[in-house]
């Protein structure tokens, strides 16, 4: 109970400490180039706080300095800094616009790159993803999406949003299927206590969108769900 509420105060304020410190190297790095090194450190420290730790498989499949639009379930407030801690790729996260007006912390995704997106708003979105995608794609950066939108409110995995996968079509990188295992029983949706222990993450095979265009997001969307959901453990086996 102790160590779960110094994470919670702590956690928060090192947040707000790493937003700050974000936007003013941003200052002086406009290609947003130390957004991985900063991401890392703001999660591990996020993680010890809550004695938890990460085991990934997988890595071999993806190739350091490549592109790649992850896709990931997500069930837990801790899935952000597993990925960030876990996949040591220049990220820009798809956030929901609401996460930009959080003091502080909404500047600093600003400043460093992560793209909005309205959901109440198709044509703001596809917008969104369009001019995302010719900044990734100029950058060599890869991004991260959670495809379901929202933490999952049971573990659950639930329906995917096709807006990952329309940013990949628009590049024309692979999509990588992440699955997080574990989570959700240590800070699941509406628990405001954070318990230690392990989480998994397990990184799946590219899957290629060469020679694809937008009429096969609906296919593509079903196909990583399925690896996502392939690719999970059970709780107990974390």
């Amino acid at each position: 109970m102790i160590r779960s509420f110094l994470a919670l105060v702590l956690g928060s304020l090192g947040t707000a400490v790493t937003s700050v410190i974000s936007m003013i190297i941003m200052l002086f790095d406009r290609q947003g180039k130390s957004v991985q090194f900063i991401m890392s450190k703001w999660a591990w420290f996020l993680l010890k706080l809550a004695g938890v730790k990460i085991e990934v498989n997988g890595l071999e499949n993806i190739t350091q300095g490549e592109s790649y639009i992850f896709i990931s379930n997500h069930a837990s407030l801790l899935d952000i800094p597993t990925v960030c801690l876990g996949l040591p790729f220049q990220l820009r996260f798809l956030a929901k616009k609401e996460l930009f007006k959080i003091p502080l912390f909404g500047p600093a995704l600003l400043s460093a790159g992560h793209i909005k997106i309205d959901r109440g708003n198709l044509e703001s979105a596809v917008k969104s993803l369009k001019e995302a995608a010719i900044v990734l794609k100029k950058r060599g950066y890869s991004a991260l999406v959670f495809a379901e939108g929202t933490r999952s409110l049971n573990g659950e995995v639930g329906r995917f949003k096709k807006g990952g996968v329309i940013l990949a079509l628009s590049m024309g990188i692979p999509i990588v299927p992440v699955s997080i295992s574990g989570s959700a029983s240590l800070a699941a949706k509406g628990v405001y206590l954070v318990k230690s222990g392990g989480i998994k993450m397990t990184i799946g095979k590219p899957i290629s969108t060469e020679g694809k265009d937008i009429s096969a997001r609906h296919q593509l969307v079903s196909v990583v769900r399925d690896e996502v959901i392939k690719n999970l453990v059970e709780e107990d086996a974390v």
